[in-house]
C-alpha cells in the first residue's frame, strides 16, 4: 500500500516562451483549474452540436458523422461492435483491454507534437513509428490501428479515425463524452522521438508535455485519465510486473476497473489504497504515477477525486485538448453532430429506357420524437428550369425500410434514426438539380428541410455506373459522361488512391490517375443523352474495398459508392428490389 507523498520540488524553469503562446498556456490552465475546483458544476461533458444541423455534403465530415452515429440497425457500420464491445475485449490477446489501447494509441501519436514549431500531434506519424520499441513497445498500436485502419480511406483519414478512437472507447466505457472534430492530415512520415518513459523523472515528464503545449496541472491530468482504464504487461515492463504468478498474463491493472472509465485511479490514490504498479510497485525506479502525481504537491488529483463529475469534467476537457493538438497548418471543423435529415446513397443513374433513375434513402433523425410519429417522408425535386419543376413526377414518395425496420442507432449518446428508401425514374432533358425533403407528422404537421437553404444538391454531368463498374475485382470503372461536356478538351480523368501496405502491415495511401477511354456500353442507346467511358485503377495487391475511384470533367465530379464497411457479422441490408425493377426494364 502507498502512502500519498508529499509535495515534491517543482520541475525545472521553462525555456522562454513566445508572449502568446504563454498566455494561451495560461488560458488553458486556468480552464482546468477551474473545472477541477467547480465541482458543483461539474458533470459529464456531453458533445458540443451545432446551433443548426450541418450542410451536405462535406466528405469528411459526412463519414465520420456516419461512423459516430450509425452504429448498429439499418446501415450500420459498428465502429465500436469491431473491437471495444464489450468493453473488457482484448483485440491484441489475453490480458490486453482493446479500449485502453485506443486511448494510448491516441496518446503516442499526440505527445511528439512540437508547439513552438507547430508540428506534429495527432497525425497518424505513429504507425511509420511502430518499429521504436523503446517507446512504442507491444501489440496494443499495431492491433489499434490495424483495426481502425479499416475505415481508411481518401475521406477518412487515419489521424481521425486515431482521434475518434478515443472519442469512442472513453465514451462507450462510462465516460464522458468528447466532441469529435475532423479534417485531419495523415503524415507520410515518421515523427521525432519523444514519447516519455516510466523511468524518467517529474521534471523530464514535465518537460516532455511542456513541448507539446501543456502545463503541469494538465500533464498530471492527462495521465490520470489516460491510466484509469487498462494497466502494466510484464511482457513489456518485466521488472514492474515480475513473473511470479501473482498477475494473470503478467497483466497489472492500473486501478480495480480497468475496463471502465472511471475516477478509480484517483480515489484510490488519494486513499492510499493505489494498485496502480506505477505508484507502488515493485520498481521504484519506474514509479512515474506516483512522482507526476505528486509533483504539484497532490492538487490536481485530489480536485478530480473530489466527485465523478470532476473527473468526467477534467478528463472530457483535457482529451478533447489531447485530439486536437494537430500541426499549426490543420484547421479543424466543427464538432461532428448529427443531420436532422440527410442522403444515404442518393444515384443518379441513366436507364436503358432513356430515362434517370434517382434512388436512394433518407435518413430522418427521431431522437427527440417517437419513431412512430412520422407519417410520411416526400422528396420535393428541383429540376434544371430555374428553380422549379416542370418534369413529372415532381415529389417522390419514399417508404420506410424494411430492414431493421428502417431503424438506426448511434453508439454514442442514444441518436435513433428512421431510413425511406425511394427509386424514381426521371427525364435526362430535365433531371434533378436538388432536393428538398417534406415530413408530415402524424399530427398533421409539416417540416421542410432544404439543407439550410439550397436544397440537398445533385450533379448530373459526370456519373459513375456503380453497376457496370467492378473495382474490387479487375479495377474497371464505368461513367456516364453528358454529352454536352467537351471531352476531347478536357479528357475524362480517373482518380484513385491505392490503399497499399507499408513496412508495419497497414494501409497507406497513393495516388494516381488515368485518362478514360470511350466504352460501348449495353446501357447506351440512341435517345441517351451520354457517352460512356471506362478506366482501370491498377488494383496490384492493395486493399480494394479501402481504394478511392473519383471520375471528373473539368468541374464536375463523381465517386464510385464504397462499400460499406462493417464489423463482422454486420448485415448490409438488401438492395431495394424497387431499384432492381426499374434497372432491368
Amino acid at each position: 500500500m502507498h502512502r500519498l507523498p508529499l509535495a515534491s520540488p517543482p520541475p525545472a524553469a521553462r525555456s522562454p516562451r513566445r508572449r502568446q503562446q504563454r498566455t494561451r498556456r495560461a488560458v488553458h490552465s486556468a480552464s482546468l483549474l477551474k473545472s477541477l475546483l467547480a465541482v458543483a458544476a461539474a458533470t459529464s461533458a456531453s458533445a458540443a452540436g451545432a446551433s443548426a444541423s450541418p450542410t451536405w455534403p462535406s466528405p469528411t465530415y459526412d463519414r465520420f458523422e456516419d461512423l459516430l452515429y450509425q452504429e448498429s440497425g439499418y446501415a450500420s457500420f459498428g465502429f465500436i461492435t469491431v473491437e471495444i464491445e464489450p468493453c473488457t475485449h482484448a483485440g491484441a490477446g489475453a490480458g490486453f483491454i482493446s479500449a485502453a489501447a485506443w486511448v494510448r494509441t491516441a496518446f503516442h501519436d499526440m505527445i511528439t507534437h512540437d508547439a513552438e514549431a507547430g508540428t506534429g500531434g495527432v497525425d497518424a506519424s505513429l504507425r511509420w513509428e511502430l518499429n521504436r520499441t523503446d517507446e512504442n513497445r507491444g501489440s496494443a498500436f499495431t492491433s489499434t490501428l490495424d483495426v481502425v485502419g479499416r475505415f481508411h480511406d481518401s475521406v477518412t483519414p487515419l489521424a481521425d479515425l486515431v482521434a475518434m478512437a478515443l472519442v469512442t472507447a472513453v465514451g462507450h466505457c462510462g465516460g464522458p463524452r468528447i466532441p469529435l472534430r475532423v479534417g485531419r492530415v495523415d503524415a507520410g512520415v515518421a515523427g521525432p522521438k519523444g514519447v516519455p518513459s516510466p523511468d524518467q523523472s517529474a521534471e523530464e515528464f514535465a518537460a516532455t508535455f511542456r513541448r507539446a503545449g501543456f502545463s503541469l496541472p494538465e500533464a498530471i491530468a492527462m495521465v490520470a485519465c489516460g491510466h484509469t482504464m487498462g494497466g502494466v504487461h510484464g511482457t513489456l515492463f518485466p521488472t514492474v510486473v515480475p513473473d511470479d504468478g501473482s498477475f494473470a498474463n503478467r497483466f497489472h491493472p492500473f486501478d480495480a476497473s480497468p475496463a471502465t472509465f472511471d475516477d478509480s485511479i484517483v480515489t484510490a490514490y488519494v486513499g492510499n489504497v493505489s494498485t496502480d504498479p506505477l505508484v507502488d510497485g515493485p520498481d521504484a525506479v519506474r514509479r512515474s504515477d506516483a512522482r507526476l502525481f505528486a509533483a504539484d504537491g497532490n492538487r490536481t488529483v485530489r480536485a478530480m477525486a473530489a466527485s465523478p463529475g470532476a473527473f468526467a469534467a477534467t478528463c472530457a476537457e483535457i482529451l478533447g485538448r489531447m485530439i486536437e493538438t494537430v500541426p499549426a497548418a490543420v484547421r479543424l471543423t466543427e464538432p461532428v453532430a448529427p443531420y436532422e435529415v440527410k442522403p444515404r446513397k442518393w444515384r443518379l443513374l441513366p436507364a436503358a429506357d432513356g430515362s434517370l433513375l434517382f434512388s436512394g434513402d433518407v435518413r430522418v433523425r427521431v431522437t427527440e420524437r417517437p419513431v412512430d410519429a412520422i407519417a410520411g417522408v416526400t422528396l420535393e425535386l428541383v429540376d434544371r428550369s430555374a428553380g422549379g419543376c416542370v418534369d413529372a413526377p415532381c415529389s417522390v414518395p419514399a417508404v420506410r425500410q424494411s430492414a431493421f425496420d428502417g431503424v438506426g442507432k448511434s453508439g454514442l449518446g442514444n441518436e435513433t434514426f428512421v431510413y425511406y428508401g425511394f427509386a424514381r425514374n426521371v427525364t435526362q432533358a430535365a433531371s434533378v438539380t436538388s432536393v428538398r425533403v417534406r415530413i408530415t407528422l402524424t399530427d398533421g404537421t409539416e417540416e421542410v428541410h432544404d439543407n439550410n437553404g439550397d436544397g440537398f444538391p445533385l450533379q448530373d454531368r459526370v456519373l459513375v455506373d456503380d453497376k457496370q463498374s467492378c473495382r474490387d475485382f479487375d479495377g474497371k470503372i464505368v461513367a456516364a459522361v453528358h454529352k454536352s461536356l467537351d471531352t476531347t478538351a478536357t479528357p475524362v480523368l480517373l482518380s484513385y488512391w491505392l490503399a497499399t501496405d507499408t513496412l508495419t502491415g497497414l494501409p497507406f495511401l497513393v495516388p494516381g490517375n488515368v485518362t478514360m477511354e470511350p466504352y460501348d456500353s449495353p446501357a447506351a442507346s440512341a435517345s441517351n443523352d451520354y457517352r460512356y467511358f471506362v478506366g482501370y485503377v491498377p488494383l496490384n495487391g492493395s486493399y480494394p474495398h479501402q481504394t478511392n475511384a473519383v471520375v471528373s470533367v473539368g468541374e464536375f465530379a463523381d465517386s464510385q459508392q464504397q462499400p460499406q464497411r462493417r464489423a463482422p457479422g454486420l448485415a448490409d441490408p438488401a438492395t431495394k428490389e424497387a431499384e432492381d425493377d426499374i434497372l432491368e426494364k
